[in-house]
């Protein structure tokens, strides 16, 4: 077979050598092709596990729910909702706060938590809602397990319900202003995007 003028059977060094080089740019390129098609295809992933000073952050969940509140949660003077039958839109982030280090313990404070998209705050006509816990009482939910930590004692779950609807704006960012006594940072952790079913 001749391919413009020279046996493959009889092919010399410099042809050999234009050829690899040939297809090693033609292999280059379609692997970026490929990296780059996927990367376009699939959001970035962000950081769930930030530490800043003596203090560790790692988000856990988030995600949009509906709660359908009982006769005593609609007996309250003034529940986050109008209507309970229609069922409570509840946005809910849950996250690991631990204290590295061995300075005494002090207590867990959860300054503020902002829930932002394209870089501006929600809005929502609800209330909110706050829940600790002590890293052991947890439980693991379904086959995710909870976050290694390096001594049990200093660790705290954190469990934060804003009443009302996410809009569908995405991808959303959550700055979380948080420490144990006076020692309080602030953890953002952008490019959160809300998985539809």
């Amino acid at each position: 077979m001749n391919i413009r003028g020279h046996s493959l059977s009889a092919r010399s060094p410099r042809d050999t050598d234009i050829m690899k080089y040939f297809l090693t740019i033609l292999l280059g390129s379609f692997t970026t092709v490929l990296g780059l098609s996927a990367l376009a295809g699939e959001p970035r992933a962000f950081p769930a596990d930030v530490t800043h000073g003596n203090i560790r952050c790692v988000l856990m969940s988030v995600g949009q729910t509906t709660v359908f509140p009982n006769e005593k949660d609609n007996a309250q003077k003034a529940p986050p909702w109008r209507d309970g039958k229609q069922g409570v839109p509840c946005f809910t982030v849950t996250f690991l706060i631990e204290a590295l280090g061995d300075a005494p313990s002090e207590p867990i404070t959860l300054k503020n938590l902002e829930i932002c998209s394209a870089g501006k705050p929600l809005r929502f006509d609800g209330g909110q809602y706050q829940q600790g816990f002590d890293y052991h009482v947890f439980q693991d939910f379904l086959d995710f397990s909870k976050p290694k930590v390096s001594d049990r004692k200093r660790a705290h779950i954190m469990r934060f319900v804003q009443f009302g609807a996410v809009s569908n704006l995405q991808p959303l960012s959550l700055v979380i202003e948080t420490g144990f006594g006076k020692d309080i940072q602030k953890f953002q952790f952008d490019s959160i995007q809300l998985r539809q079913p």
